[in-house]
């Protein structure tokens, strides 16, 4: 079929004012960062989040998991996931390097502390988890800790946290979509992580298969490390995988969509 993304590589701009505060962002100097950082939350245990209601007040971090009253089960392929990126990563002779070294096992806490610093890409591998009627308490379920009330990093602590990547990619369920609000677009993790400092996202649609969405993110970097632009490289990784008998249909491959700055996350050369 003729889909756009044949001919063009997508780049979204989420409202007006996104690509206002993209622009003051662009980097005079030319000069990237090298780093990169992967995060999986497998789930090894199944994770029952249930639907009582619970005050916001006394639980804010668990509303947004506890109001979609559903089982997140085991990703079979997150932390595998993770290790293919890594090593495409390491085996390409690229710029950039593994820093810290790949978490396949990432907890809420563990990302938090490992913020701050200035990467190329940041890459999580996990559930999410969306709330149109409080966006802000939607977020991604990561490892659970030792009487942690909620393993679930919540937008709002997504915009403390100080996320500065070139490239951050949520390679989980939902993370792209969100309640429309005139003027500014989608209320989506997407805005909240481009608020933390990241300067281009890309997020999911809708809930995307396990093992497809691996083999996308293994295509996917495979370009992005060879320094094409961000668009190009996730156009590139959705055709190459459309033409596979097993993920062909758009469901497995055409999810995920580009928020934010173009351009490779790659020093050429």
């Amino acid at each position: 079929l003729a889909y756009l993304t044949r001919t063009f590589p997508i780049r979204q701009i989420a409202s007006a004012q996104a690509a206002i505060e993209t622009a003051k962002a662009t980097r005079r100097d030319g000069v990237l960062p090298s780093r990169a950082a992967l995060f999986a939350a497998p789930l090894t245990d199944d994770v029952t989040l249930g639907s009582e209601p619970i005050p916001a007040e006394d639980m804010a971090p668990t509303l947004a998991a506890r109001r979609q009253g559903e089982d997140l089960r085991p990703l079979e392929f997150a932390a595998e996931e993770v290790s293919e990126i890594a090593r495409v990563i390491e085996t390409s002779g690229s710029s950039v390097d593994l820093d810290p070294v790949p978490e396949k096992r990432a907890t809420r806490q563990g990302v938090i502390s490992s913020a701050g610093e200035a990467r190329a890409i940041t890459h999580f591998s996990c559930h999410g988890l969306l709330d149109n009627e409080h966006p802000e308490l939607s977020g991604l379920v990561l490892e659970p800790e030792p009487g942690e009330l909620s393993s679930t990093f919540t937008a709002s602590e997504i915009l403390l946290a100080k996320i500065r990547s070139e490239l951050t990619v949520l390679s989980a369920c939902d993370t792209g979509h969100g309640k429309l609000v005139e003027g500014e677009g989608a209320i989506a993790l997407t805005r909240s992580f481009l608020a933390s400092g990241s300067r281009s996202v890309v997020a999911s649609l809708w809930k995307v298969p396990d093992l497809a969405t691996k083999e996308l993110m293994k295509l996917f970097y495979s370009n992005l490390i060879e320094g094409d632009p961000r668009g190009e490289a996730l156009r590139q990784a959705q055709l190459d995988l459309a033409k596979d008998p097993q993920f062909s249909h758009p469901a497995n491959w055409a999810a995920f969509s580009l928020t934010g700055a173009g351009g490779p996350v790659v020093n050429p050369g």
